[in-house]
């Protein structure tokens, strides 16, 4: 039996502190507003006891079709029930294991692009450093757990190992409604690129196609209802400058001179997530750095191909890096913001001293106690935000007339919606504070300032 090489072990072992920490971490989060609408569909999976088709506690009194693929949501139910249907609990479990899941994807990932444990360790320090990987992975967003899963398929294809590419690509497409046509895509130009990989494409295209036909004729089914076009001209674009980019532009380079492979992969891959620097703005950088990694890699190993002292220099340096800091400039909305960013495990490992980040607080737990306790007879609460209604419906069970994700909607919703607003009684608000403007009818009866929000009730 070979012996493991002495950076394959250094990665394990670097994987082996991101797990522990991680864990350690399970009481916190998940951060951010869109877990709640996750952990609101995984609410309704254990409730119905199967996958929704139809938000009915979105937009009452009408609801929307449920077009999210399910898969994360189930793992979120399934992991709720020796909580007892806790799904906040079940939440906090699935955030905690997102990091180690990802980072060993894209361990294994690089294992099979490069076949190399230095190049491997090399890739896997500067997923190390990266502020944005590890911070996306507090939110419980399957966009995270998607790039995840297209990569690996990414990797398998390289090897053209079709049965594996489909699989994780089906798994991909079961958890994000975009992440896996960008991959499609990068795969595809790099298949034009090589045209050896052509034939191969095809039969992985179909395949995928196939595996994720029971919920695609569901999505298909309601494409009138999903509306992309604010993406297009809503949110920020910002350009980031930081010591990974400019290493991936170096390793992008190096690829258009050498035309190897690994870099050919990587590169296409970037041209094809590119339209999401359009729809997603930030979302492109937080949901690319496995592909950086392997760019930013290229420069380095070159560096350090003339003896072992330089691979330690090297791997040195990029540890400290992702222990402390690095220097970082971001372009955004016509201002220029540089400076010393704290680098993505420096920040987990720092994570450890800090309390819960999630948006929960005593507001939150005061208001659910007053609705569980004395409005346990409402079927809905007004709210003005999305996020506040699909939090409110994970700890009462109440339907909002708001949601998440408005690409799913339809303008005829809002009639009936505008009409208990206005017209129900009686009816209880719940409003997030903002800027002074708080939108609450005029007719209400009682209003209580609860920390960030506005408690009213119309009697």
């Amino acid at each position: 039996m070979k012996k493991p090489s002495f950076w394959r072990i250094a990665s394990l072992l670097l994987f082996a502190v991101i797990l522990v920490v991680s864990l350690l971490n399970i009481k916190k989060g998940p951060g951010g507003v869109d877990c709640w609408y996750h952990m609101a569909v995984a609410k309704n999976i254990l409730s119905k006891k199967r996958v929704p088709l139809y938000a009915d506690w979105e937009y009452y009194p009408v609801g929307r079709p449920h077009l999210y693929p399910p898969l994360l949501h189930i793992c979120v139910a399934l992991l709720s029930i020796p909580f007892r249907g806790n799904v906040l609990a079940g939440g906090k479990v699935f955030n905690a294991l997102m990091l180690p899941i990802s980072t060993g994807l894209a361990l294994l990932s690089f294992s099979k692009v490069y076949r190399d444990p230095w190049k491997e360790f090399l890739a896997f320090l500067i997923i190390c450093m990266d502020p944005i990987f590890f911070g996306v992975h507090r939110g419980l967003l399957p966009s995270v757990l998607a790039s995840g899963f297209a990569f690996l398929a990414a990797a398998y294809f390289y090897e053209k190992r079709l049965i594996p590419s489909i699989l994780m690509m089906g798994l991909c497409l079961y958890t994000h409604l975009g992440i896996p046509y960008l991959y499609l895509l990068g795969l595809f130009i790099f298949s034009l690129t090589n045209r050896e990989y052509f034939s191969l494409y095809r039969r992985f295209f179909v395949g995928s196609m196939l595996l994720f036909l029971p919920w695609g004729l569901h999505v298909l089914n309601n494409m009138s209802r999903i509306k992309i076009g604010s993406r297009l001209v809503g949110g920020d674009r910002p350009v980031i400058l930081s010591a990974i980019t400019v290493l991936g532009f170096l390793g992008a380079l190096n690829t258009i001179k050498s035309k190897e492979k690994p870099g050919l992969l990587a590169l296409s891959c970037l041209i094809g997530f590119s339209p999401s620097f359009l729809l997603y703005g930030r979302r492109f950088w937080a949901h690319s750095s496995l592909i950086w990694a392997i760019l930013a890699s290229i420069p380095l190993y070159d560096i350090s191909k003339y003896g072992r002292g330089k691979k330690v220099i090297i791997a040195s340096v990029i540890l400290a890096c992702s222990l402390l800091f690095q220097p970082g400039i971001m372009l955004s909305k016509g201002r220029v913001m540089r400076g010393w960013v704290p680098s993505g495990l420096r920040e987990e490992i720092t994570l450890l001293s800090h309390g819960d980040y999630s948006l929960l607080g005593e507001d939150v737990w005061r208001i659910v106690q007053i609705i569980n306790s004395k409005f346990r007879e409402l079927e809905a609460v007004h709210v003005n935000k999305g996020w506040v209604g699909e939090m409110l419906y994970v700890f009462t069970g109440k339907k909002t007339d708001r949601a998440m994700y408005g690409e799913v909607s339809d303008p005829r919703v809002w009639k009936p919606v505008l009409e208990k607003i206005k017209y129900e009684r009686p009816a209880l608000f719940v409003y997030l504070k903002q800027e002074g403007k708080y939108g609450l009818p005029e007719d209400v009866d009682e209003v209580i300032e609860i920390g960030r929000f506005l408690l009213a009730v119309r009697k």
